[in-house]
C-alpha cells in the first residue's frame, strides 16, 4: 500500500493550517500618513478619543494583563524630508521624550529606564523605555519606538503596568516587525 495519499493529505493539512494562521493577520494601511502594519492576535483595534495617534490597539487582558495599549502616530515635518535618523536624534532623545511626558497633567514623575537604536520593522529607529508615576501613585511603562521617512516622524507607544511590560512587548513584536513605511 502506498503512503503517498496519506503524505499528500498531511502536507495539505499543514499548508491549510499555516494559511489559516497567516490569514488571521488584519492589515492596516494609512495612506495619508504612509505606513502599514499587520494586526495579529492578541491585539484588536480600539477607539480612544486622542488626537495624538492614528491608531490604537488593545491587547487581550488574558494575554497581556490589564490596560495594555499600543498606539501609532505620525506627524509630518518638512525639515526632515531628506534627513537621516542621526539628524533627527540631534533634537530628540530619551531625556527630551521623558521631559515631554513629565509635562502631561496626570504625570507626577518619569524615570528613563533605557534608550538606544532599534529597528522598527525594517527601518532604523530609536527606542525609549520610561517608567511613569501617575499623580495617584500608580506606575506605568511607556515604551516608545521612533522612526521616520520622507518627513514623516512615526511614534509607536506601548503602555502597560510594569509587571506586564515584558509579556506585552513580546506580544507586540510581530506587529512592530510588520511596520512598513509606504
Amino acid at each position: 500500500m502506498s503512503h503517498r495519499p496519506l503524505i499528500r493529505c498531511y502536507v495539505l493539512v499543514l499548508l491549510l493550517a499555516f494559511g489559516h494562521s497567516f490569514s488571521s493577520a488584519e492589515p492596516y494601511l494609512n495612506t495619508t500618513k504612509r505606513f502599514s502594519i499587520n494586526i495579529t492576535a492578541p491585539w484588536t483595534t480600539a477607539t480612544i478619543p486622542d488626537p495624538t495617534a492614528e491608531l490604537f490597539l488593545r491587547c487581550d487582558p488574558t494575554e497581556c494583563g490589564p490596560k495594555v495599549l499600543l498606539s501609532f502616530g505620525a506627524i509630518f515635518d518638512e525639515n526632515f524630508r531628506t534627513g537621516t535618523l542621526a539628524d533627527f536624534l540631534k533634537y530628540t532623545n530619551g531625556t527630551s521624550i521623558t521631559q515631554e511626558i513629565k509635562n502631561l497633567p496626570m504625570v507626577a514623575k518619569v524615570r528613563l529606564v533605557r534608550e538606544g537604536p532599534r529597528k522598527v520593522g525594517k527601518a532604523d529607529g530609536y527606542e525609549v523605555l520610561s517608567e511613569i508615576t501617575v499623580k495617584d501613585g500608580r506606575k506605568r511603562m511607556r515604551h516608545t519606538f521612533i522612526t521616520f521617512n520622507a518627513g514623516y516622524i512615526y511614534s509607536i507607544n506601548l503602555g502597560c503596568p510594569p509587571d506586564a511590560h515584558e509579556h506585552a512587548l513580546a506580544a507586540a513584536k510581530p506587529i512592530l516587525a510588520s511596520f512598513q513605511v509606504n
